[in-house]
């Protein structure tokens, strides 16, 4: 299925509309001598000529200017004067002087009705996400321009579509002018989403609320300062709920809002414009979709459910505000088993889960699960209690959860801290495996399990076939480097993200494929960024790694060096009495008898390559495939970035920490690294609980889903 394309106070344009203007306007700019990086200015507001413009002018490569709309005529002479732009794209400059583009074009032009474009056309961004210079933001006057790459815009754009999941079914109201940064990022996911999108002005907010009420808005977005305004609106002019329920996602720049917008009323919604009319008949009734046919976009029924159990929101917004107080108190705990920078980093992860998860919860509409058991990982006690215990208890009536050996002392004091803030009904297990598996798994409609896929399959096989059973294990997250790479980048995310709690954490790569062309220069900037490290206690704030805590990940690692020994080039000293080991660095050439190993330590194994054609081969192995969770590639290498993707998270230029969310999924498509399963069948997805939850669990047949109000 495909959205309508652009939705506007004039009609709708759809996506092959859309096209044959980017592709006569793109033609226009070749005839008139564009080349790729002319500096092209765009001065506007919201308009379908704007998103015509923006999309052409990266098709074609340019160097995009942005101007705000709203600055005065002096402002924009200044900046054009400081840094000249050929291309003028606008609304109106009749106030800036003829030197300051040599050629200028009214957007409404690029409005017009075309001929279709030709079978085939597509836009390709393929050269602007390589341009170092693609985008020139101006927001605070002409001293304070904002450069940003194509990579960087590309960046952003990943971890945008990760968060906010973007479908072809949804609609789209932007709440900002296109000239803020953002707004590229927005549009981009519309396109590649291929849904619909709401054009407005962007001080029209109450446009926007008759937008939502009949165009059947499924996500808006926008600026701080819009949401505010709505919400004002909202509570100045109060709607009925259900006219709003149509919206899954309500954003600040792509991030959640905790609480919904409106509040509810018996009061009819009534629209002014301006100058204090009924504005009402502002937006089209009706929408063309991409074949010429007339629907009426019609406001859903209002879902049955949003959070099952509302009552507990309170409880978590108290854990949140507790860990907030108690910072030292909670790390105190945190620093038994990890470094303090990783401890830091889990509370402040925390936290930020429990901001987001009334917004999650809304968004995935999971059902009423009335028993849930969690075997708990080994490591993140709290981010793991959070993530699996308190955001569930939303929707899970009653939650009992096993910690893992390693780590039961510091997470049963967790719990022993946490349960007087929150008072859910959450019970804490002491029981062997087996006791555990005998008694509250096989009384559990949902079941968690972190750790070895062995043991993941071993208690799959003794549940029964209606109960959902989630994995979450641990996959190889390789690191690619290619020949034109960032070599200082790539090494300094490689040992942020491997040292993560000294070593000991999944996300950690447990390769990185280096080509032959950077090898040297990659292992002498690794070494001395290791020899840089500072050791210490895991109380120390200013230790970047300790000793280890998991006695069987020490042996396994000091196994691994001994029968590896050959190929060490950087660290390898080892003290056994404190379990201290140096982060070390071994390197090896590629070959097809090449092994690889999970660790669980600071050991950063290096691959050198030259055959791209070899390294998607040993990529595309059932090694690398059965256990594809994240992969981070630094370099334009488009060819590995796809194959990758196929499977994989993929991150360019960054690591898998740089998005991190514990409010949307993650995760690949191997099953070795994560699975849901049901029904005698596994699916191996990115996985987060609710929407796991709203995928798998249907009510049993004739039992509707229930909300309660604690």
């Amino acid at each position: 299925m495909t959205g309508v394309g652009l939705i506007g106070q004039s009609g709708v344009t759809s996506f092959d509309g859309l096209r044959a203007r980017c592709r006569v306007f793109a033609e226009h700019l070749r005839d008139n001598g564009f080349a790729p990086g002319d500096r092209v200015a765009l001065l506007g507001g919201n308009s379908l000529g704007y998103v015509v413009a923006l999309l052409t002018l990266l098709h074609v490569d340019a160097t995009v200017v942005l101007l705000d709309d709203d600055r005065p005529t002096e402002e924009h002479a200044a900046i054009l004067g400081k840094a000249p732009v050929r291309w003028l794209l606008h609304d109106g400059a009749d106030g800036l002087p003829a030197e300051a583009a040599e050629f200028r074009l009214p957007l409404a032009e690029l409005e017009r009705e075309v001929s279709a474009a030709p079978q085939g056309f597509e836009l390709d961004l393929t050269e602007w996400w390589q341009r170092a210079h693609a985008l020139e933001v101006w927001p605070a006057g002409p001293r304070d321009a904002v450069v940003r790459s194509g990579g960087a815009v590309r960046f952003a754009l990943r971890g945008a579509q990760q968060r906010a999941g973007f479908r072809d079914t949804d609609v789209v109201l932007p709440l900002l002018p296109f000239s803020h940064p953002y707004a590229l990022v927005l549009l981009l996911l519309w396109w590649l989403s291929k849904g619909s999108a709401v054009v407005l002005p962007a001080d029209r907010l109450d446009l926007a609320v008759e937008a939502i009420t009949r165009m059947n808005v499924t996500v808006v977005d926008g600026t701080p300062a819009a949401s505010q305004g709505l919400r004002r609106l909202l509570e100045l002019r109060p709607v009925r709920a259900a006219t709003l329920r149509s919206v899954r996602r309500w954003c600040v720049e792509g991030v959640p809002l905790r609480e919904r917008p409106g509040r509810n009323s018996a009061a009819p919604i009534t629209v002014l414009n301006r100058n204090g009319k009924d504005d009402m008949r502002a937006l089209p009734a009706h929408a063309v979709d991409t074949a010429g046919e007339v629907r009426t976009l019609a406001v859903p029924e209002p879902p049955s459910t949003a959070v099952p159990l509302p009552g507990r929101a309170a409880a978590l917004r108290a854990v949140e505000t507790f860990l907030e107080e108690h910072r030292e108190e909670v790390l105190e705990i945190l620093c038994e088993v990890s470094n303090h920078r990783t401890a830091v980093g889990e509370l402040e992860t925390a936290i930020r889960t429990l901001r987001g998860a009334e917004a999650e919860v809304t968004a995935y509409q999971p059902r009423l699960v009335r028993n849930a058991a969690v075997f708990m990982p080994s490591n993140i006690p709290l981010y793991a209690y959070v993530l699996y215990v308190l955001v569930p208890s939303l929707y899970c009536e009653h939650v009992v959860f096993r910690p893992s050996a390693h780590i039961q002392s510091p997470l049963t004091r967790l719990h022993e801290l946490l349960a007087p803030a929150h008072n859910l009904p959450v019970t804490l297990a002491a029981s062997t495996q087996r006791q555990f598996t005998c008694g509250p798994v096989a009384e559990a409609e949902l079941v968690l399990f972190t750790g070895t896929y062995a043991n993941a399959e071993r208690i799959r096989g003794q549940l029964r076939a209606e109960q959902l059973f989630l994995y979450f294990g641990q996959g190889i997250n390789p690191i690619i480097v290619g020949p034109d790479a960032d070599v200082d980048l790539a090494v300094a995310d490689a040992v942020d993200i491997r040292l993560i709690n000294s070593g000991q954490d999944c996300f950690g790569p447990d390769v990185m494929f280096v080509h032959s062309s950077v090898r040297e220069r990659f292992l002498d900037l690794l070494g001395k960024r290791i020899d840089e490290l500072v050791y210490g206690a895991y109380s120390d704030p200013r230790a970047d790694y300790g000793s280890m805590y998991y006695d069987q990940a020490f042996g396994f690692a000091l196994e691994y060096l001994h029968r590896n020994s050959a190929h060490i080039v950087h660290g390898g000293q080892v003290e056994l009495g404190t379990r201290r080991l140096q982060p070390t660095v071994l390197c090896r050439e590629l070959t097809r008898r090449s092994s690889y190993e999970e660790l669980f330590a600071p050991i950063f194994n290096v691959v050198s390559y030259t055959d791209l054609d070899a390294l998607h081969e040993t990529l595309t192995t059932p090694f690398f495939e059965e256990r594809a969770m994240g992969a981070m590639v630094y370099g334009n290498l488009p060819a590995t970035v796809e194959l990758l993707s196929r499977r994989h998270e993929v991150y360019q230029n960054a690591t898998l920490l740089s998005t991190d969310n514990g409010n949307e999924p993650f995760g690949g498509l191997g099953i070795m690294a994560n699975y849901a399963a049901i029904g005698g069948r596994r699916i191996a997805e990115p996985l987060l609980v609710s929407k796991a939850v709203a995928d798998h669990l249907k009510p049993p047949v004739g039992v509707p889903a229930r909300r309660v109000s604690a």
